[in-house]
């Protein structure tokens, strides 16, 4: 399971991930973002900017910075990602 909660208009939390213990590791996580950053992708193409959060434990940062998440304590608390409409924003 994984879910966003969000303000549909420039900002957002992830606040859930979770795999089964049997499933863990198997890329099943790493899936759930992917597809919950695609469906995201989809609504800021139609919008301008997204900043999308979370607050992780410290053993799973290094996880939500593969799935391509920010971590930068000096910036903020948690990880982040800001998203760009790809037809406003070309790079």
């Amino acid at each position: 399971m994984a879910r966003i909660i969000s303000d549909k208009a420039m900002q957002g939390t992830l606040i859930n991930v979770a795999v089964l213990p049997e499933y863990q590791g198997q890329g099943v996580g790493r899936q759930m973002i992917k597809y919950l950053l695609a469906k995201l992708q989809e609504f800021v193409d139609k919008h301008d900017v997204f900043l999308l959060e979370l607050l992780p434990t410290t053993e799973n940062i290094s996880f939500y910075v593969k799935c391509g998440f920010d971590y930068n304590p000096k910036v903020m608390s948690g990880c982040y990602l800001w998203l760009k409409s790809r037809k406003k924003y070309k790079n």
